[in-house]
């Protein structure tokens, strides 16, 4: 929201304007009117190790490693990609 309407929110809240008629006359609600953004970013922090579990056996590992197993797992089929004509041109499916 443009910092524009909610000055005019309170130039007319401080003229003795009801602050729910303010808010109706510059079309922005109290969520709007009240938010105030911080520059902190957002989400939490990605980490760099997973917990792997390989029979009784639990071990921390990093993630490119795990992400490498469950690569290997998955089975890759290369299909004709329909309605190409171009036999060069394959579709990946996962099953």
């Amino acid at each position: 929201m443009p910092w524009r309407k909610k000055e005019i929110v309170t130039t007319y809240i401080f003229q003795g304007l009801k602050r729910d008629l303010a808010l109706s006359i510059a079309g922005i609600s109290k969520h709007q009117y009240y938010y105030r953004p911080t520059n902190r970013k957002k989400g939490r922090k990605s980490t760099e190790t997973t917990l792997k579990k390989d029979g009784d056996n639990i071990e921390r590992c990093p993630n490119n490693i795990v992400i490498g197993d469950i690569k290997v797992d998955i089975p890759v089929i290369l299909t004709p990609h329909s309605g190409d004509t171009d036999p060069s041109l394959v579709e990946v499916q996962r099953t």
